[in-house]
């Protein structure tokens, strides 16, 4: 595509400005974004040779007394007067019979004023198969070779469009309901998941948790429910083999992870000892991040201070204070 004459463009301004604007745009606008968005070079069952114009602009546009020319220019086809194409649409035009060389072409789109609008690179189709060449997506144009593809033929329809993902933060959270416990209590793990991720075969993720102390492994395996909470629960017995000590908890979820720790105690701690040993935790919802993620901070205390707030710093690794 040619680039636009900065003065005729102001020239232009000055006098849309001036006038009105019809919904129709002017047909000697420079570089309206119409591309020339598929071509068949060679007739294939019953398929006459064609182009596919595509208006890739918000507008109706009148392209009437535009040309499009192969490379034998006494082949050119005048487009007829007063022909419009929509908003997001194609048009097809046929013309002559043997209309376009198949061992190589470059087709040229003029307007009325004889301006090139679009081009294509030299394109070749030799094959009895029912392809035409086409642009990636519609409307996708970068002077390149690699804008064009070769594959079955789409008149009158789309090539493919590109589409606009907005990216989510995945937020995965997972604790145990207390940091101590003695014998006989029950333990509960519970969390969130923010979206339920599914692995390579289609079936969903499930939820591990993974709890290691003093001469302790088990495993449980849950998934999440409708509202994307999970919880499971055991009760710390001897004879299932807990003793006192610290335990690691690891949930796993995906390819993410929280990790959280609990105690067992002799249950001939008293409540009140207990208490008198003030706990405060602080954790974040996953090991490791990348530029840009969000951090989600939850702390945990057995302490409580009437009105009292927390306060926290971020170091980064030098020391210095980032939040």
């Amino acid at each position: 595509m040619h680039l636009k004459n900065p003065l005729l463009f102001g020239l232009m301004a000055i006098l849309l400005l001036g006038g009105t604007i019809t919904p129709v745009l002017s047909q000697s606008s420079p570089d309206l974004g119409i591309v020339i968005n598929e071509v068949e070079l060679k007739s294939n069952s019953g398929s006459a040779e064609y182009v596919e114009l595509y208006n890739s602009t918000d507008n109706p546009i009148d392209i009437g007394g535009w040309t499009i020319a192969p490379t034998a220019t006494w082949k050119t086809l005048e487009i007829p007067s007063g022909t419009i194409i929509d908003s997001k649409s194609f048009l097809i035009f046929s013309h002559v019979n043997f209309w376009f060389k198949d061992f190589g072409e470059i087709i040229s789109l003029y307007d009325n004023n004889g301006k090139l609008i679009d081009e294509t690179p030299l394109l070749v189709d030799q094959d009895n198969t029912p392809n035409s060449w086409q642009r990636t997506t519609d409307g996708f144009d970068t002077d390149s070779i690699d804008d064009w593809i070769s594959k079955r033929i789409t008149p009158k329809s789309s090539n493919g469009i590109i589409t606009e993902t907005q990216e989510s933060t995945f937020t995965f959270l997972g604790k145990s309901d207390k940091a101590q416990y003695i014998f006989g209590d029950s333990v509960i793990i519970s969390g969130s998941i923010s979206e339920k991720l599914f692995n390579q075969q289609g079936t969903p993720e499930i939820i591990k948790i993974s709890i290691q102390g003093p001469n302790y492994s088990k495993n449980h395996a849950l998934f999440a429910d409708r509202d994307l909470n999970f919880s499971t629960s055991f009760t710390i017995q001897k004879v299932l083999g807990f003793k006192e000590g610290e335990y690691d908890v690891v949930i796993s979820y995906g390819e993410h992870n929280v990790n959280t720790t609990f105690s067992i105690t002799d249950e001939s701690l008293s409540t009140s000892d207990v208490s008198e040993s003030e706990m405060l935790k602080i954790m974040t919802d996953r090991e490791s991040y990348i530029p840009g993620e969000t951090v989600l901070l939850s702390a945990e205390t057995n302490s409580s201070i009437e009105y009292g707030g927390l306060d926290y710093v971020v170091k980064n690794p030098n020391g210095d204070i980032v939040f």
